[in-house]
């Protein structure tokens, strides 16, 4: 049986999408999805990074947020993998959120996790204390996991935990490489898991 990790925020969360209708709107620009093609937000949109987290953390508090939308494919194949693997969402949202994240998968997936584990490293000034992913998937010995962040998903490969890059704009200067496979939907996550083709 896998013991699986799955990321949050632009895996199984549509995030992207919220918080572009968001910040076009609040702020009158008009970014495309295509252009954040780097992971640090700030560079993308051309501001300081102790901004930029506070404008991230007020749409935290918005409805859009609260309302995001699943990524396509999610519902169908965690229903599937949930009857042969052990679960947990990883995500590094702030503690604050708990509720918020629990909330928001149950309403889209109903009880199919294990576990629900925020690591706190967003916006965290100070890594003083702090558990980071790589060493939650090692804690808990995750034996694959899913992920979207380049710098998380390199830490995490390094640990030995099988990583499925979830293909993104911000990711593509990532190769495949020791522990990393680059996945371009959840069917192909699905394939992998279940052994029914090679990536």
């Amino acid at each position: 049986m896998n013991n699986i990790g799955i990321d949050l925020d632009d895996v199984l969360a549509n995030f992207n999408n919220g918080w572009l209708s968001y910040y076009n709107n609040k702020y009158q620009t008009n970014y495309k999805f295509s252009q954040i093609n780097n992971y640090d937000l700030e560079k993308v949109f051309k501001t300081k990074k102790d901004v930029m987290i506070r404008r991230i953390k007020n749409f935290y508090r918005t409805k859009i947020f609260e309302e995001l939308k699943p990524i396509n494919g999610t519902k169908s194949v965690i229903n599937k993998i949930n009857k042969i693997s052990t679960i947990s969402v990883i995500t590094s949202r702030p503690l604050w959120l708990e509720e918020k994240t629990k909330n928001w998968l149950n309403k889209h997936f109903g009880k199919k996790f294990d576990n629900i584990i925020l690591s706190n490293q967003f916006g965290n000034k100070s890594m003083k204390n702090l558990i980071t992913k790589a060493q939650i998937c090692k804690d808990q010995n995750i034996n694959i996991m899913i992920e979207d962040a380049p710098t998380y998903s390199i830490s995490i490969a390094k640990t030995g935990t099988k990583v499925l890059l979830f293909d993104r704009p911000w990711n593509r200067d990532i190769p495949n490489g020791k522990n990393i496979t680059r996945v371009k939907s959840w069917k192909e996550i699905d394939c992998y898991i279940s052994n029914n083709c090679s990536l």
